[in-house]
């Protein structure tokens, strides 16, 4: 997995306090013109995976807080023939308080008006840097609960303390990256 990628990734954001302001005045939310990551694919001939991956999808972004999700799936080839079982799913979470979530952790997903499956959330790691509290929070969310969430019109989501709704530009990310996963298998 590429959590060391992503906790640096994030890090970069915590020792950025000039993105921090820039972002100050927008919307609790990424404006939906801002740019957006992209999907990249990646075959490792040494191990003979392929990797689709979707990083840092930044779904909160004001000047106190800032939330990204990060979606990863591993294939054990370069021609996949059936979709991977479980889907790499990371919330980052960055603030100026404190470290605010367990070590374990239940993930609510709506979609459309129907609750899915709960989901297990694991906090990963808890860095701290300056006045910055980050805490990557991780779990393998199965294929098909991933698909029904890519597949909403209204997807909310919550653990702990936190909750926030998907935007029509997270989930059209989130379904390109269903759909290459569907593509491929």
């Amino acid at each position: 997995m590429k959590f060391a990628l992503l906790t640096m990734a994030a890090l970069v954001l915590v020792l950025c306090p000039g993105l921090s302001r820039a972002q100050a005045k927008e919307s609790p939310s990424q404006s939906p013109g801002a740019s957006q990551p992209t999907i990249k694919t990646k075959f490792d001939n040494v191990k003979g995976e392929t990797t689709v991956g979707l990083d840092q999808l930044l779904v909160i972004g004001t000047e106190t807080e800032k939330l990204l999700i990060s979606v990863e799936a591993t294939f054990a080839t370069q021609a996949p023939k059936n979709h991977p079982e479980d889907i790499v799913f990371i919330i980052s979470v960055l603030n100026f308080k404190s470290y605010r979530y367990p070590d374990t952790n239940t993930l609510i997903i709506s979609r459309d008006g129907e609750r899915l499956p709960p989901v297990l959330l694991l906090n990963l790691d808890k860095r701290a840097a300056d006045n910055f509290f980050l805490e990557i929070l991780g779990t393998r969310m199965k294929y098909d609960v991933f698909m029904q969430l890519a597949k909403g019109k209204n997807v909310q989501m919550q653990f702990a303390e936190t909750s926030f709704a998907l935007r029509d530009d997270h989930l059209a990310l989130l379904r390109k990256f269903a759909d290459l996963l569907h593509l491929l298998a």
